[in-house]
């Protein structure tokens, strides 16, 4: 019996440190994938903030009383936040449902 005791035990061995390698190898492709995931929805975020940016000129010139345009998750698109001509308090809408006013 005392004869097979060590070729187990070096196979044991040999399972438990295979079955850890696979594991980490396993974990650390995850966390590649995750990272890269992860870059190109910052990378597509970043996008939309310039392109709310450089609408942000022709807004400011449509509207005066605009103090910015940016990228708003919540709602998906560009959002501008305005002073109300009329209560002077500070508000913020969606582009798309502002209102063109025509002169």
């Amino acid at each position: 019996m005392k004869t097979y005791l060590i070729p187990v035990s070096i196979v044991i061995g040999c399972l438990i440190l295979g079955g850890s390698f696979v594991l980490i190898n396993s974990n650390k492709s995850y966390s590649i994938e995750q990272q890269q995931r992860l870059d190109n929805e910052r990378g597509l975020l970043k996008l939309k903030m310039d392109e709310c940016e450089s609408l942000s000129v022709g807004v400011r010139q449509k509207w005066n009383n605009v103090m910015g345009v940016t990228y708003s998750e919540l709602w998906e698109e560009c959002v501008v936040t305005y002073t109300d001509t009329e209560t002077g308090e500070v508000g913020t809408s969606p582009l798309s449902r502002m209102q063109t006013t025509e002169n």
